[in-house]
């Protein structure tokens, strides 16, 4: 079972190194803010773990590889979608909580390769528009 100091570890961890697999963590300081948020904090954790569940059962020995692939897809997120085409003139923050209340993915898996942008902003859109959302 994925314990919540772990999961704080895990990111701690990944954020320190400046970078995923190599690639660059390109909002580093935006994601260390969310993960003060405690509000933030357990949305993403409790969407992680059900995820995890979903995949691999109660073994944690994936957990640092999801971990990263959740902060990958959370960097494009915010500094691909979020910041560039804000669709609504809120904060981060109130921004991330509607994508996951909308749906949108944050723990799927990611390639480490340059068709991860694309794959996650054209999931973002289908999701959004599904929902009847004005982006």
């Amino acid at each position: 079972m994925i314990k919540k100091k772990d999961f704080k570890n895990n990111i701690k961890t990944i954020l320190n190194n400046d970078n995923i697999e190599g690639l660059p963590i390109m909002q580093k300081s935006i994601i260390s803010e969310i993960f003060k948020d405690e509000d933030l904090e357990d949305l993403f954790f409790n969407g992680f773990v059900e995820n995890y569940k979903l995949t691999y059962g109660k073994e944690d020995d994936m957990c640092f590889c999801k971990t990263e692939d959740f902060l990958r897809r959370l960097d494009i997120i915010i500094n691909d979608f979020i910041i560039p085409n804000p669709y609504k003139n809120e904060n981060i923050k109130d921004s991330l909580i509607d994508l996951i209340n909308n749906d949108v993915s944050f723990f799927d898996a990611v390639n480490f390769d340059d068709n991860d942008k694309q794959e996650i902003l054209e999931d973002i859109h289908y999701v959004l528009s599904d929902k009847r959302i004005k982006l």
